[in-house]
Formats: structure tokens, sequence, C-alpha cells
């Protein structure tokens, strides 16, 4: 069988937008590296805000659809099922939105999607174990609606996968762990360390603690910056570098002041 006679495999890809996050960057690994004719991307999001990845995703031939108000069920639905007619059809619906993700492939079987994956990019334990009880029975009936409507689990370790799929994952044949790989090519440049400490500001003999992600409360800033707050005590020559944006960027440059 020669290649342009092979069916194209379409896949939407369901994430809140397609910023430099974790799982996003991944994404647009993964999108720069497949073979096009034979795979298509295209993404489902949950803004209509444009996004740093936006551009290039158009320019290697993938859409970039919004489906707003998640938080009306609803509305959300009427628009997903809109979509899947209007762009597709397609052979699977691959979510990154967590628990949210139940809702979604609930919405993809009724759809008839015959692939529907559920990825869990983080743990998110410690954050659902402080819910309140609304968010509770959100998280019981969405975890039971991925474990009836993922035909396949994937996670990012085996926190991330329990923090989904539950603690007996590991019995559940269609559930595995996905690391996520990308291109380390760009990190073989070289860097000349000195002149990127002078446009940020810090000493060339500084000591230098570097975190990026979200500012949100699974990335653990507050941790991080007490753990900052001891070393800067033993060690005025510390400096800690955040890399990222979040709902929490606030807060947090309220606690590093």
């Amino acid at each position: 069988m020669n290649k342009a006679s092979k069916k194209q495999i379409r896949i939407l890809h369901v994430v809140g937008g397609m910023n430099r996050g974790g799982a996003e960057t991944w994404l647009m690994h993964v999108l720069r590296h497949i073979d096009r004719d034979r795979f298509r991307f295209d993404f489902l999001v949950h803004t209509d805000k444009p996004c740093a990845y936006d551009d290039e995703i158009r320019d290697l031939g993938s859409k970039i659809i919004p489906c707003l108000v998640p938080s009306q069920p609803w509305r959300y639905a009427v628009n997903f099922t809109r979509i899947l007619k209007e762009y597709g059809p397609y052979d699977a619906v691959h979510s990154h939105v967590h628990h949210y993700s139940g809702f979604v492939l609930w919405l993809a079987e009724r759809a008839g999607i015959p692939i529907r994956i559920s990825h869990s990019h983080s743990d998110t334990s410690q954050y659902d174990s402080k819910a309140g009880i609304i968010r509770k029975v959100y998280l019981r009936i969405t975890e039971r609606l991925v474990g009836q409507y993922a035909t396949n689990g994937v996670a990012c370790s085996d926190k991330a996968a329990a923090a989904l799929f539950g603690p007996e994952w590991k019995k559940n044949g269609r559930q595995r762990i996905l690391y996520c790989g990308v291109d380390l090519r760009p990190f073989s440049e070289t860097v000349v360390s000195a002149q990127v400490r002078r446009e940020l500001g810090i000493p060339i003999d500084a000591y230098v603690v570097g975190h990026v992600g979200r500012f949100s409360e699974v990335k653990n800033h507050v941790f991080l910056l007490d753990i900052v707050r001891c070393m800067v005590e033993h060690d005025p020559n510390v400096r800690c570098l955040l890399v990222g944006d979040g709902p929490l960027r606030q807060e947090i440059e309220e606690k590093v002041n």
C-alpha cells in the first residue's frame, strides 16, 4: 500500500488553551514530528483568546476550534456536538482536561467517536482532598464517567494516574503510563550563562534556583518559596527564578515580596 492510499487518522485534542504549558508544549513536539499526511491533529480549546502556539498550529495544517463555557455543561454539550459534526469526522478524541475529560468523553461516545482517550498530566490528589462537598460530588461523577467512557487512559506518572483513574488503575488493562518525550535538540545549543545573567539582573556568582510551571496550587510554589527563604538565610547570594503565569501569580508575587 503506498503512502497516498493510506487513510488519514484524524484526532481531536481537547485542551484549555494552547499556551506554553507542559502538556501543550509536549503536544507541539508531537505535532511537529508526526507524519502529518498520516495523522491530522485539531485542537478544541476552552478559550477564544489567542494563545502562544495558535499560529504555529495553523501553519502546520491543524485547526484551533473554540468550545466555550465548560462551566455550563448543556451549552458546552451543544457546542461540542456541533463542532464534531462541522469539523469531523474524527477517529479519536484525546482529552487533556483532567476530571472534565469524563464529560468530554461521554459526549464523544454519544457522537460515535470510537477511540476516546483520557490523559492525566498532574497529580491533583492533595488539591482534590481539600475539595468542598460540591466539588467532591463533581470529582466522583467525572471519575465514574472517565472509567466508563474512556477507551484508553494515559498518564505522565504513577501519581498522576492514581489522581484521575484511582489507586487500582494498574489492574485496568486500558490504562498505562506514557512518558512525555520531547525534542532535546534545542538544549544542545550553546548558551552564554554570563549574558543571560546580565539580562536578568542576576549576579555572576549567585546560586540560582529555577522553576518552570504555571502559577497554580498543584505546582506548589508556596512550598518552593519556603525552601528558598531558608536557603537565603544561610546564603544571601541565592536567587530564585520563577518562569510562568497563571491564576496565583499575584499571590505568589506578594509572597516573594
